[in-house]
């Protein structure tokens, strides 16, 4: 689903920021190759509004058992390794068939 979605999204872990899928539109704003990427967390290339964002994802309801979506407007981060670009983006939080809990990251500019 990821993989081939027409738009730029990813999936991470929501505990470890690890990314687990891309889609090949998300790919391209990437320097790094899926190979490289893939497992590897994602969190130090976050934006100050990322990091401000999950600071409050608690009291948002993101730790209930349905939280809903959010939407974040993010300015530009300065990586080339894994480029974010200025704009606005949805994250949504389910759980995978092992347990563990997934975020799915779309650009929605």
């Amino acid at each position: 689903m990821v993989e081939e979605a027409p738009r730029p999204v990813h999936l991470v872990c929501d505990l470890t920021h690890r990314l687990l899928a891309l889609s090949l539109p998300r790919e391209r704003q990437c320097r790094l190759s899926r190979g490289e990427l893939l497992g590897r967390s994602l969190w130090r290339y976050a934006t100050d509004e990322i990091v401000a964002a999950e600071a409050r994802l608690a009291t948002l309801g993101w730790l209930e058992p349905a939280p809903p979506s959010l939407e974040i407007v993010t300015g530009a981060n300065r990586s080339r390794e894994v480029a974010i670009v200025a704009g606005r983006c949805r994250w949504t939080r389910f759980q995978l068939s092992d347990g563990t809990f997934a975020r799915l990251v779309e650009t929605l500019h």
